[in-house]
């Protein structure tokens, strides 16, 4: 996640993996006595217009509303076409390869189970797994989409089928499309931005994850894997089908984003928040677009919440050390980013981004000692270079500054 902010400014980038620098963790020194505040989420401002993906809205209607998963992403299959490329959908070629496969993968369950077997069990939800993943040989695509590259209508089960694979939303979607056609209780599961699907009849639970081709793993595992709290509510529970169309709305919005549509994007998570208020990332990104858009006061509190509902997002901590600089707000961000290295571990975003807080307080020592700590986990970190010479430059060292901008030309 990236705020945008006025040329000659320290901005953070998106992040980046890396080894831990040791160098990040020397001056974090005590404990930081910065702590989340315990306020629910600020009011946003008032949006006037209403929701404007119209026919997904229609299916998903207020809380509590029964909301079939196929009927609704036809709808915004409509409403994606429309919005994003002026174009008519027309759902019956999806209808009818979905049904095709319906009808296929019932013959598949009654061969494995045989006549008489319950279909509402956990057999069948086993059978529909070995259906995608070994019947049709469906491969999981293991790496993410970037905003640049991503395109949303990749997700949808028919597309998924015609591809023959596809990423951890677009199989479990598919999944449970299959499972809502036969009447097998299967739920989707949001743990972090990761997707994977549940049978869950209220008794019996079995997890099925879609990037290892339906391999069960316990609660425990996303729970470590993702480092998700255990007070976060909105993570690793059983969701409702209308509360699976808002995880896919999170993914669309990074369409509009693409498409540099901020607004329209930010009515997006503004939606998926109505319905999953526990969803962090999707607050985080809304903030970010806050932050773009001038209004870093809303990023700040909006990203404040992010922390405490997901204290181990270490993008939250950056983004929001981000928007407490352009409060003038320098202590704060070096308190801010303080408790993200203790909490969050050590990354080329948060050393950064408290450099660039240490760099605000004229501390230039420090700062150039986070700049090269954010370095060492990103040698082609560009904005980093810049900061680090512009540090340089402010001690007298002017061959250094000079090394450090033409290695940040040469990052381009």
């Amino acid at each position: 996640m990236n705020a945008s902010r006025a040329p000659g400014r320290t901005r953070l980038p998106a992040p980046v993996p890396g080894r831990l620098a040791a160098a990040c963790l020397v001056l974090v020194g005590c404990a930081s006595d910065w702590q989340p505040s315990l306020a629910p989420p600020p009011e946003r401002p008032y949006r006037a217009e209403e929701f404007f993906l119209r026919d997904v809205e229609e299916q998903l209607g207020p809380p509590g509303n029964e909301v079939r998963l196929h009927t609704a992403l036809h709808a915004l299959r409509a409403d994606l076409a429309r919005t994003l490329s002026g174009a008519r959908f027309d759902p019956a070629p999806a209808r009818r390869v979905l049904d095709e496969a319906a009808v296929a993968c019932a013959a598949h369950i009654k061969s494995t189970l045989g006549e008489g077997a319950e279909a509402q069990s956990v057999p069948a939800s086993d059978a529909i797994c070995s259906f995608l993943f070994q019947r049709l040989d469906l491969e999981p695509d293991l790496h993410s989409a970037s905003v640049e590259s991503y395109d949303p209508r990749r997700v949808f089960p028919s597309s998924v089928l015609e591809r023959g694979g596809g990423d951890c939303i677009g199989l479990g979607l598919l999944f449970l499309a299959l499972a809502e056609r036969l009447d097998v209780p299967v739920r989707g599961v949001l743990v972090g931005t990761h997707f994977f699907v549940r049978y869950d009849d209220g008794v019996t639970k079995r997890n099925y994850e879609m990037l290892r081709r339906g391999h069960s793993h316990p609660d425990w595992y996303y729970r470590e894997r993702f480092e998700i709290p255990y007070a976060s509510g909105d993570y690793l529970r059983s969701l409702s089908t209308r509360e699976v169309v808002a995880v896919v709305l999170y993914n669309v919005a990074e369409a509009y984003r693409k498409a540099g549509r901020g607004g329209e994007a930010g009515a997006v998570y503004e939606r998926v928040l109505e319905i999953l208020p526990g969803f962090a990332e999707a607050r985080g990104n809304l903030a970010v677009l806050d932050a773009a858009s001038g209004d870093a006061a809303l990023a700040a509190a909006e990203l404040a919440v992010v922390i405490r509902d997901n204290p181990n997002l270490e993008s939250a901590y950056a983004n929001l050390a981000t928007a407490y600089l352009d409060l003038d707000r320098a202590e704060d961000a070096v308190r801010v980013c303080r408790a993200g290295l203790r909490r969050a571990g050590a990354s080329a975003q948060l050393c950064h981004a408290l450099g660039a807080a240490y760099h605000a307080q004229k501390r230039y020592g420090p700062a150039i000692r986070q700049y090269r700590a954010a370095l060492e986990f990103d040698p082609e970190y560009t904005l980093a270079h810049r900061n680090i010479a512009r540090a340089y430059a402010a001690v007298g060292r002017e061959q250094l500054a000079r090394d450090h901008l033409k290695r940040a030309a040469g990052t381009h």
